[in-house]
């Protein structure tokens, strides 16, 4: 896949950052187009970014991502399907455990609290969607952060 090409052919911090940035901005991007096939590989490809990248690193794009997934896991379309919302549901709840599960060290721990803050008021917004799906993922992701 590409996140394997990127991980064995940049290794620099540096480079790979930018290609894994410019990579999740087109893959929220994608979250949100109207084909089906896009929805269901972004969903897919921004849960192996968060699983591949550091809570360090997640948590400078967390809240782009998190608003990702969400949208994807809007039942409300003809596109998407069960195995769509339910990956990006996991997804969410897994970037949810890498970034929060664990205070970070000192450097990171002030933007680890402002993370988290942003994205329970988001969730608490998403409470009120007039769409299933995305109420349901935001009391999963509540409760996981309670």
């Amino acid at each position: 896949t590409l996140l394997d090409t990127v991980d064995i052919f940049f290794h620099s911090a540096a480079a790979a950052d930018a290609i894994y940035e410019l990579l999740t901005t087109e893959l929220c991007r994608v979250a949100y187009a109207h084909e089906r096939r896009s929805k269901v590989c972004g969903a897919l490809q921004l849960a192996a970014i968060c699983e591949r990248r550091p809570a360090t690193w997640l948590l400078g794009c967390e809240e782009k991502l998190a608003c990702a997934l969400l949208s994807l896991c809007s039942d409300g379309h003809i596109e998407v399907q069960p195995t769509t919302i339910s990956d990006a549901s996991d997804a969410l709840i897994g970037l949810l455990n890498k970034c929060h599960a664990a205070p970070l060290p000192a450097p990171h721990g002030a933007a680890q609290a402002a993370a988290l803050s942003a994205l329970a008021a988001r969730f608490v917004t998403a409470l009120c969607s007039c769409n299933a799906g995305v109420r349901d993922a935001s009391k999963k992701a509540l409760h996981e952060v309670a």
